[in-house]
């Protein structure tokens, strides 16, 4: 869907992630109409992952996802992040991380 006032989510950085530490990314979202935003993570969370919207204001919606990794969760991941407009008009971003092992 292509249009005037859809939401947009930013870029994404995407941080190293070794297996034992902790991850953050922050997620930002921005409706071009200035109204308000839900930001949630839209996929499954694994172990030791939280998201939450910091941030709601003047159109521009902020989020944190926090993940304390843990032995075991080596791997490459696909995170999808959601911004809805209230009546339900919502894009989605997703992005790729790597988990790598701990040694």
């Amino acid at each position: 869907i292509y249009g005037f006032g859809l939401p947009e989510i930013r870029n994404i950085r995407i941080p190293r992630a070794r297996e034992g530490k902790r991850v953050r990314l922050r997620v930002r979202a921005r409706d071009p109409m200035g109204g308000p935003l839900t930001l949630s993570l839209d996929s499954p969370e694994h172990p030791g992952m939280e998201f939450k919207q910091t941030v709601d204001r003047n159109g521009v919606a902020k989020g944190e996802l926090n993940w304390h990794t843990t032995q075991g969760q080596a791997g490459t991941y696909i995170l999808t992040f959601a911004a809805e407009k209230p009546g339900g008009l919502t894009v989605r971003k997703s992005v790729q991380i790597t988990v790598r092992a701990a040694h």
